[in-house]
């Protein structure tokens, strides 16, 4: 996205007063800015480094995780919940259901808390999203933080990142039906749904943005053979038990 693009998309939410400020913050060399959108009661802190922008953008402006009339969740998993934006979204879609935002990067997760700090319904937790009841490690500190991956730890450091599967969480929350789950987790969601067994069963939606050669494919058999109907939402695949419209 080129620089006049991103800032004339920013005005489009924001309006030009918040550009200037973004314009000034980057001249000055902040690291972060404060934005704030209509029907959201708290600003939204952005890194100036980072993808945050892009993020905000996309959830906000483009609608990538616009799922208002197609279902009416009461627990919402936001797996690969990066600085908050999408559970912000969600907040503001179904203010009254519970979501459970979780995010392994520490830094992601410190502004996650501090995004989502003020809105009891969301509550961010620190982990890894998996198929697997195991402790994680970082693979690529120096990528972007909406593409951090994060494989089993092979030996105990200190610095390993607790794990959970769904199973994990449907378990620990007692959710409350109808269950949406929304994972963006960096190729993770391939194993996930290949161990599907013990959680898609509980689930009335899904939307799910999937990374490596073949992956989509293979989520939208999946679900396909479990019974939901599926479309494609920008870049995500949403899929959908009939029942729960």
């Amino acid at each position: 996205m080129n620089r006049l693009k991103t800032l004339k998309q920013t005005a489009k939410l924001c309006g030009w007063w918040p550009v200037a400020k973004l314009v000034s913050a980057k001249i000055l060399g902040k690291k972060s800015i404060a934005m704030k959108i209509q029907d959201l009661d708290y600003p939204v802190e952005l890194r100036l480094n980072n993808s945050d922008l892009v993020i905000f953008l996309g959830t906000f402006l483009h609608g990538d995780s616009d799922l208002k009339g197609r279902l009416h969740p009461a627990t919402i998993f936001d797996l690969g919940a990066n600085i908050g934006i999408t559970a912000l979204q969600f907040h503001r879609q179904f203010p009254l259901a519970k979501i459970v935002a979780v995010e392994p990067d520490p830094g992601n997760f410190c502004l996650l808390q501090k995004n989502t700090q003020r809105i009891r319904n969301i509550l961010p937790l620190w982990g890894v999203a998996s198929h697997l009841q195991a402790h994680f490690v970082q693979t690529n500190p120096e990528d972007l933080a909406m593409a951090f991956q994060f494989i089993p730890a092979s030996s105990a450091s200190g610095k390993e990142i607790p794990g959970f599967t769904i199973a994990d969480l449907i378990e620990q929350n007692k959710i409350q039906p109808p269950l949406l789950i929304k994972m963006d987790i960096e190729g993770a969601e391939r194993d996930i749904f290949q161990n599907h067994k013990n959680w898609l069963k509980y689930t009335s939606g899904v939307l799910v943005e999937a990374h490596g050669v073949g992956t989509a494919d293979l989520i939208v058999k999946i679900l396909t053979q479990e019974g939901f109907r599926t479309e494609q939402i920008g870049e995500k695949i949403f899929g959908l038990r009939p029942q729960a419209t």
